[in-house]
């Protein structure tokens, strides 16, 4: 199978050799036009002197004398010849080896006209001239004069030969052109095959040459090392999913296989329950963790699907806001709902909820103790509505905001301090997104935290 480059090499070389013998054939019937555009002009020039002969011939005596017509110069004429007739086609003198017009040409001839043409005089291809002449003021004689083509032949020869020579060269040097040209044009690519062949899972950190022209493969650079770039980010973020699942499976994990060996070494029934207790949380945290992972693993693998039906959001928010309110109350947190109108809206009903429980359960986690939290309900227009949920914790920095929708990441100032595996807002922002929605936050430190969460009325319309 032919490669890119040589399909050019070759592509460029039949072009080059198709316009090499297009503008070869041209210039060869430009010159043969041309030489037989003098030879044209020659034989009519030696018939007129012809015609002069024979007009001063007839003035002086009825007969014509044939010496004296073959001392008229022909002006580099090769093989001259010539023949004159009467308005019968029967020849008065001349040579009689060249034609005899027939009664069509006689009559063309006689009208005034004359003509050029080509015919073989002893096997040699001759130029012919057919001219009318006038005596005692009639035109009632034809004069027929032919010349060698020779000469023309010869020339058109050695500019044949010469294009044998010069066609042949060009094509062979257009075709080392066209290959240098391209061996420079695919350098480029050929570092960018090697490179990658060198790249693996292992060695993400190679990126490929960018050639310094402005054109298709210097583009092309650049976006296989865009690839890569996201490549190279997902196995890491892979390794630190593994890192950070691994991390939060083992201390659960350890706690549990602690405390048991403590119950087992207990007599008092007290602090064994006590133990025990203990044990079925991080038992419980466990499974939160084991189904957030595979919640995740679904969305991975495109197979978590969503269930549309009708869904009253303003009376959804309620039942969030009831499911979380013995918690909000046990960290002193007062939930201010504002709903403006009923609104309904094709969704998943268990996914959105999740999303409001989410954002709602760490407002409650992180806002502080006795500090309110809002929760609004806005239809902005025709296409979207939105659910605001703000509180006035002590807020995000700057540098953690575009990590907050990340798998497992965790403030360091709050991991040690606030339950939780970093899932919930990784999750959260998946399933907003299956809607065709968005969800941003805003938050500074001192200042609070709201999340906006943007859902588009039409279902699965993407938002402008």
């Amino acid at each position: 199978m032919l490669s890119i480059k040589l399909k050019i090499v070759l592509a460029y070389t039949l072009l080059f050799g198709i316009l090499l013998s297009l503008f070869a054939l041209i210039i060869y019937h430009s010159t043969e036009k041309a030489d037989l555009a003098k030879l044209d002009t020659k034989l009519r020039s030696y018939s007129l002197l012809l015609q002069s002969e024979i007009e001063e011939q007839s003035r002086e005596n009825n007969s014509f004398n044939y010496k004296d017509f073959k001392t008229i110069s022909s002006d580099g004429l090769k093989r001259t010849r010539f023949q004159f007739f009467d308005k019968n086609g029967e020849m008065i003198i001349g040579d009689t080896i060249i034609i005899k017009p027939d009664i069509k040409l006689i009559s063309f001839l006689l009208n005034g006209s004359d003509k050029f043409d080509r015919i073989k005089i002893d096997r040699l291809r001759s130029r012919i001239y057919y001219a009318p002449v006038e005596i005692d003021e009639k035109t009632n004689h034809i004069l027929v004069v032919s010349s060698s083509l020779a000469e023309v032949h010869e020339d058109l020869e050695r500019l044949l030969l010469i294009f044998l020579i010069i066609i042949p060269s060009g094509l062979i040097l257009a075709g080392f052109s066209a290959y240098w040209i391209a061996e420079k044009a695919f350098s480029p690519v050929n570092n960018m095959i090697n490179t990658a062949n060198e790249i693996s899972a292992y060695s993400l950190n190679k990126r490929l040459e960018v050639p310094k022209t402005n054109d298709e493969v210097k583009a092309l650079s650049i976006t296989l090392n865009s690839m890569i770039d996201r490549l190279d980010k997902t196995f890491k973020s892979h390794r630190q999913f593994i890192a950070d699942a691994s991390h939060e499976i083992r201390t659960p994990l350890t706690v549990i296989q602690t405390e048991l060996e403590l119950a087992l070494k207990k007599d008092n029934y007290v602090d064994s329950k006590e133990s025990m207790k203990i044990s079925l949380a991080e038992i419980e945290n466990l499974n939160k963790l084991t189904n957030s992972l595979l919640t995740l693993a679904k969305i991975d693998a495109q197979k978590n699907k969503l269930e549309i039906s009708n869904v009253r959001l303003d009376e959804l928010i309620l039942d969030c806001v009831q499911m979380l309110k013995p918690f909000a109350d046990l960290n002193g947190n007062k939930i201010k709902i504002t709903i403006n109108e009923v609104i309904e809206l094709n969704v998943d009903r268990e996914k959105i909820k999740s999303v409001i429980v989410n954002v709602l359960d760490n407002a409650i986690k992180y806002s502080g103790k006795g500090n309110e939290i809002s929760i609004l309900l806005i239809k902005q227009n025709s296409d979207r509505i939105i659910i605001k949920i703000i509180d006035n914790g002590p807020g995000i920095a700057e540098s953690e905001l575009p990590h907050i929708f990340e798998r497992f990441y965790r403030s360091n100032e709050i991991r040690s301090s606030v339950e939780g595996n970093g899932l919930g807002l990784a999750i959260t922002k998946e399933f907003v997104e299956m809607h065709g929605g968005k969800i941003i936050i805003k938050s500074a430190p001192g200042k609070g935290t709201e999340f906006k969460i943007k859902l588009p009325l039409t279902k699965f319309s993407a938002l402008k």
